[in-house]
């Protein structure tokens, strides 16, 4: 395939991805708003992204890698900030930023079996000298444990513990609709220098992988909202596949 077909491929995916935005973002404007201007003022994520970033320096992919990391810790505030809808505001304002710490530091281990609780241990570290008390870096080290969905869903009676995981897991595969096109599959297209025909794989084994995730999601509103993001991921996955196999 040349760069330049390659590139068209790539510039459709994107136009797909942006016509195709979930009305997640529509629905809960306010609260998407809350969680990034909590994400780019609070002084414990700015130590977070610090402690971060050197971390990935050495991923082939890191603009994936954090803009990934990101995305989760930003849907998985919004998500806190919804379902906590009735607890004091500094209560769950208090939570959403637990839930960014979480989504920022969720894959530190990714490239490793069972990367979910090997990245719980690794953020216990960091988050040693953090001013957080003890339950709050257990409340972080949980939902990172229990966001993997290769493994079983650990569950706890403590609400803050239940609704921050709950909102990391959610946020993490909200980014299986159209991320999973627009980034994910061109960035390990690109760093694997697939061929023509090992292209037209990668997206027919994603788009069998998106279509898993739709039972899985847990907190009340990605059960609702979840199903559209996968949705529209095997929609534009299935197009570009379509259009790679005309080229073959």
């Amino acid at each position: 395939m040349t760069n330049s077909v390659f590139e068209q491929l790539k510039n459709a995916s994107k136009m797909l991805a942006n016509d195709c935005l979930p009305g997640f973002y529509d629905h809960f404007a306010i609260q998407h708003r809350r969680s990034k201007e909590l994400f780019f003022t609070s002084p414990l994520i700015g130590q977070s992204k610090a402690d971060l970033l050197p971390l990935f320096k050495n991923e082939a992919r890191v603009t994936y890698a954090i803009e990934h990391a990101k995305k989760v810790a930003i849907d998985a505030g919004t998500l806190v900030l919804i379902e906590g809808q009735g607890w004091s505001m500094q209560h769950i304002k208090r939570l959403a930023l637990l839930a960014q710490i979480a989504g920022l530091f969720h894959d530190v281990c990714r490239h490793e079996t069972e990367h979910a609780p090997k990245s719980a241990e690794y953020a216990w570290q960091v988050l040693k000298n953090y001013p957080l008390c003890e339950r709050e870096k257990d409340i972080i080290a949980f939902a990172i444990k229990n966001h993997e969905t290769s493994l079983p869903e650990i569950k706890r009676e403590d609400h803050a513990y239940q609704c921050v995981s709950n909102a990391v897991y959610d946020a993490d595969k909200f980014r299986w609709g159209p991320d999973i096109v627009n980034t994910t599959l061109w960035e390990i297209c690109t760093h694997n220098t697939c061929s023509q025909e090992e292209i037209p794989v990668h997206f027919s084994d994603s788009i069998q992988k998106i279509q898993a995730i739709r039972s899985t999601f847990r907190t009340r509103t990605g059960q609702v909202y979840g199903p559209q993001f996968v949705e529209q991921g095997i929609t534009i996955a299935s197009h570009i596949h379509t259009n790679l196999q005309k080229m073959q």
